[in-house]
Order: structure tokens, then sequence, then C-alpha cells
């Protein structure tokens, strides 16, 4: 019988941030990171369809040039990015006098991805650096599963 188990640090998280957000101001970008953005007369320009999006009142200025696969994309979104981990198709978004940058998704997540396989490899060097001293048991051959 299965055993139910608590919550975990993702559920925790998930519930905190939507928490934040249901209470946040509708500029405050860290706690709604993704501004929808719609091709109007040949450029992007932020949605204003729902309430939190006219109150937020944000001035889109477009990548200046955008990569072709942005800017055939009817709708897209951007997304917060302070820390610079968007390497092209870069916007920014004008809030009470305040300029933030933004990345378009598909910048932000290919730098993700390739981040992520950067941090595996760091991970499994140590990994490796740690076993030339002291080697991992052999696998239990009663454990191994047949491949053939």
């Amino acid at each position: 019988m299965a055993r139910l188990c608590g919550p975990r640090q993702a559920d925790m998280n998930a519930a905190i941030n939507l928490g934040l957000r249901a209470i946040a101001s509708p500029t405050c970008l860290r706690a709604r990171p993704k501004i929808r953005a719609e091709l109007t007369g040949g450029k992007h320009q932020a949605m204003m369809d729902n309430k939190l999006e006219k109150a937020a009142a944000l001035v889109l200025e477009p990548p200046k040039e955008p990569t072709k696969e942005l800017a055939a994309q009817k709708r897209t979104n951007f997304f917060l990015d302070e820390k610079f981990v968007g390497k092209f198709d870069t916007a920014y978004a004008t809030m009470g006098g305040k300029r933030i940058r933004l990345s378009g998704g598909m910048a932000l997540w290919k730098a993700i991805k390739e981040g992520a396989w950067l941090r595996v490899k760091k991970i499994n060097d140590a990994r490796i650096a740690k076993w030339k001293n002291n080697p991992p048991p052999p696998p239990d051959p009663d454990d191994e599963i047949p491949m053939s």
C-alpha cells in the first residue's frame, strides 16, 4: 500500500508563488515575469487584454533586430531577464519611468537548456574527480537488468 507523502519543496514553492502573485502589484515583474505581446504594425507590442495588463500600463520596446522566428510570431511572450541570460531577442519594458530588460521566450529557454547541460557536466566532473581516489563499488550482479 502506498503511503501518503507530505508536501514537497516544489509544491510549497508553487503555493507561495501563487499566493504572492495574487496579492502582488501588476507592475511587479518578479511575481508576474511574463509579458504577452502581439504583432502590430510589424512590431511586437504589449497586450492589454485583461485588467492586470491594463493596470501594469507598461510600454514594450520590442527587439531592434528580432530573429526571423520571433518576427514571424503573431503572439509571443517576453520574460523578465535581470541576469542577462537571453543572448538575443532582447526587449525592454518601461513601467513607472523604470526601464527593465526582457528576453524573448526562445532566447531565454535556449540559454537555460544550454546552461543546464553545462551544470550537469560540472556535477559529473566533480563526481569523477572524487572517484579517482575512492572509486564507487561495482554494481551488484543480482541488481542488474539483462539487456537481451
